[in-house]
């Protein structure tokens, strides 16, 4: 059984998308790089540094950031939950080995 019901693998067929370009525009592309450039500049740093970026560099920096985000989380998390328990040693013990 044929996958297509057509012969002409070119033709347009509006139900399959077949010979259409894709949805991602330069212009799509465009403005994801130049939200990531203003949220390298949101995470601190210098804007001449940041315009300098390669789009694959400015995407892993930008990946870093957000696994550090995510951490820092998780230790203010950890903080948060020794705290409403209420024993402070533990909350001291917390502190200084997030810390140190």
């Amino acid at each position: 059984m044929p996958k297509r019901d057509s012969l002409l693998h070119g033709e347009a067929d509006p139900r399959h998308g077949y010979g259409r370009r894709s949805k991602k525009t330069s212009q799509n592309t465009l403005e994801e790089i130049g939200i990531a450039i203003t949220a390298l500049i949101r995470q601190g740093f210098a804007p001449d540094y940041a315009m300098t970026l390669t789009p694959r560099q400015g995407f892993a920096y930008l990946e870093f950031a957000a696994k550090r985000d995510r951490v820092e989380m998780a230790k203010d998390l950890q903080i948060s939950l020794y705290g409403s328990r209420g024993d402070p040693d533990a909350v001291e013990k917390t502190i200084k080995g997030l810390i140190g």
